[in-house]
């Protein structure tokens, strides 16, 4: 019983974990300059192929859960 209470403890500590985490990972990795003109030549890409003419995109902003700026 002892046993498997502390499995259970480890299994919510980690998924917790996990939870906080992954998301502030993602904040800091998507707030680099770098992966906002990776994202900025995705969008022109994306853009143009959809569009079927150049588009240019200045810059993207991106602030993570709230909002992007093209």
């Amino acid at each position: 019983m002892k046993r498997s209470l502390r499995l259970f403890r480890l299994l919510v500590i980690a998924v917790l974990s996990l939870l906080v985490a992954v998301p502030v990972a993602l904040y800091v990795m998507l707030s680099t300059p770098w992966a906002q003109s990776r994202l900025c030549a995705v969008a022109e890409r994306e853009l143009t192929a959809l569009l079927g003419s150049r588009v240019e995109v200045g810059a993207v902003e991106l602030h993570p859960f709230n909002r992007i700026e093209v």
